[in-house]
């Protein structure tokens, strides 16, 4: 069957903190055990343990300060060990987020405790690890809208007027905008305020103390996120200068009651992806993956779900093959920038598919596209994709 991403803490001494994920919450105590003795086994030959495969999961195994153990099992065809490690670090990250630093220099009954607070987040992120193409590589997964000059002009007044730097639209589980000191939060700490706001669901408004791991791991923020539409969600990081009250009473319809028949249409939806109205490209483009480097944020553009391999006679996914050619481009790229060689593009072909990358500086830009295309066109097709990215302030 279909392994689902599971997660076992441990202390140093081997107490296990918790279990989560519906594989390994059916296994005796006894069998968890065993992944802890592993762990040491290889440590005792001198010896760091990092990844495990078997013929459907692989295991990353990860050491935290002080001295805790995450196991993390997950679906192979999900995500790779690099976007495994990303992920580990999230997880335990995300503990910091709800409970604040120094949650582990406590006895273990003491931590077991505490971490039952964070089940409920815990059990969102492993649920969602794989659907966000963005997050399964390391990035924050963002979103291209319309009137996004209008709309980013509103979120920085709407800040001020909240008394924070920190702020941001999302629509449809995505970050659309955000101001510039939110988007220079580490991607850990971006991608966890936005899982956060993901896993409230459809809530009108929430108000409640999250920490950030790194800006402000012993001082709680105050997250604030209003609902303004259907997929629609305004979220600031602020203090406790204004009520909740006076924030959805006075605050929010300042700045956002004028621009309602905007927020409303952000943004059409086609497939099971979305992107502005205005965002248009060659439609034998099947997905592209747009990697703006100083704000660790990405961009997917997805119109065919699945791949046919009609010689092996499968169906291959379609974010699966793309997560794929993007590290084997970001390799690529990463040693012959060692030996001095510069690369701009770079596509491979084959007979269901061709793949093309371009790594500029500011911009990453990845596309799997139909095998018909012509290989002297894709430079083309790029230049315009970037060119519309721009005119979207992105990249």
């Amino acid at each position: 069957g279909k392994t689902m991403a599971s997660l076992i803490a441990f202390t140093d001494g081997g107490v296990v903190l918790f279990s989560r994920g519906k594989n390994v919450e059916k296994l005796p105590s006894s069998h968890r055990q065993l992944f802890y003795g592993i762990n040491k086994f290889v440590q005792q030959k001198n010896a760091k343990l990092c990844t495990t495969v078997t013929e459907n999961t692989r295991m990353c195994w990860k050491t935290f300060e002080p001295g805790i153990l995450f196991v993390y099992a997950y679906a192979n065809e999900n995500v790779d060990d690099k976007g495994a490690e990303w992920f580990a670090d999230l997880l335990f990250h995300s503990i910091t987020f709800i409970l604040g630093e120094g949650t582990f220099e406590q006895d273990a009954t003491t931590i077991r405790l505490s971490l039952k607070s964070c089940f409920g987040f815990i059990d969102h992120l492993l649920e969602e690890q794989s659907k966000f193409m963005g997050s399964s590589l390391g990035f924050v997964d963002a979103v291209l809208i319309d009137e996004q000059e209008k709309c980013q002009s509103a979120l920085n007044d709407y800040c001020i007027d909240c008394v924070t730097k920190f702020g941001m639209l999302m629509v449809d589980g995505h970050c659309a905008l955000a101001t510039v000191p939110m988007w220079n939060l580490s991607q850990f700490e971006l991608s966890l305020v936005c899982s956060y706001v993901r896993a409230l669901g459809n809530c009108d408004a929430f108000d409640g103390p999250v920490y950030l791991p790194f800006e402000s791991p012993d001082a709680p923020f105050r997250l604030v996120s209003l609902n303004l539409a259907a997929g629609v969600n305004l979220v600031v990081l602020c203090d406790l200068t204004h009520s909740l009250s006076h924030i959805i009473n006075t605050i929010m319809p300042r700045y956002w009651s004028p621009l309602l028949d905007t927020i409303v249409k952000l943004p059409p939806r086609v497939g099971r992806t979305v992107y502005p109205s205005t965002f248009d490209i060659h439609e034998d483009v099947w997905l592209m993956f747009a990697v703006e480097r100083g704000y660790n944020r990405a961009f997917t553009y997805i119109t065919q779900w699945d791949i046919v391999d009609r010689v092996a006679g499968v169906r291959l996914d379609t974010k699966k093959v793309a997560r794929t050619w993007y590290n084997t481009a970001m390799d690529t790229y990463a040693n012959l920038s060692k030996r001095d060689h510069k690369v701009h593009d770079t596509y491979a072909d084959n007979d269901h598919h061709k793949a093309f990358a371009r790594i500029t500086p500011n911009i990453h830009v990845h596309m799997i596209t139909a095998p018909t295309i012509a290989a002297y066109a894709l430079g083309n097709i790029c230049d315009d994709v970037i060119a519309q990215l721009q005119q979207h302030g992105f990249g």
